[in-house]
């Protein structure tokens, strides 16, 4: 699966990379999150720890963000592919 470079903007006009987007979501969803505002809450405290590895270009994004971000992909293709990695874990981690 391949992301393209989208930018998302909101009222106030802040540009966020969908894969900043998406990696909080998916590590929000990993620990435990439900839904938009954990989400966001998740990005917030950990927002230090992000900011080694995305690029965050206007910090963390805002629970709006991750609804209107959505509609930027195939979710059916997000999920086989997150199953397909789950299920292939063992491989993926240990060759090389």
């Amino acid at each position: 699966m391949r992301l393209k470079k989208v930018f998302c903007t909101t009222k106030r006009t802040r540009l966020h990379q969908l894969s900043d987007i998406l990696t909080i979501a998916i590590l929000s969803v990993i620990a435990g999150g439900n839904g938009w505002e954990d989400m966001e809450l998740y990005g917030v405290s950990k927002q230090a720890w992000l900011s080694t590895f995305l690029a965050l270009p206007n910090g963390i994004p805002s629970e709006d963000k991750y609804d209107e971000s959505s509609s930027a992909f195939n979710q059916n293709n997000l999920k086989n592919a997150l199953n397909f990695g789950l299920n292939n874990s063992s491989t993926i981690w240990v060759s090389r």
